[in-house]
């Protein structure tokens, strides 16, 4: 068994978060210029949540929050439809080290004091 770096969480999932999503999209400033956005989000999932994730993010609740961010900044909202989100693998947690290992290491540290 390993400790994990990151848990999935959604529903109630206790499973070990793989993917991190990121969202894309274009925006625009009130000179009509045009910028490409491309975000990392915090929500990171299992494979089994990808799409309940994707489809939270584009939620009413979330795109309102987003579009306040956005006119903060004087960017234009995208509409929900041009958002494209992806999933990125999440890397191994370097550190990150097996409970079975550390245990073997005191265990084999007890036995040899012990001798």
């Amino acid at each position: 068994m390993s400790r994990r770096a990151h848990q999935c969480h959604r529903d109630g999932c206790d499973s070990e978060a793989v993917w991190q999503m990121w969202v894309r999209f274009m925006t625009h400033s009130p000179a009509g210029h045009v910028f490409p956005c491309t975000c990392p989000t915090t929500i990171k999932v299992c494979d089994r949540h990808q799409r309940a994730a994707a489809e939270g993010f584009v939620s009413e609740r979330n795109m309102d929050t987003l579009a306040k961010q956005l006119r903060r900044e004087h960017l234009s909202v995208p509409h929900p439809d041009t958002i494209k989100i992806e999933f990125a693998r999440v890397p191994k947690a370097s550190g990150v080290i097996a409970v079975d290992s550390v245990r073997e290491h005191f265990r084999g540290a007890s036995d040899a004091s012990a001798a």
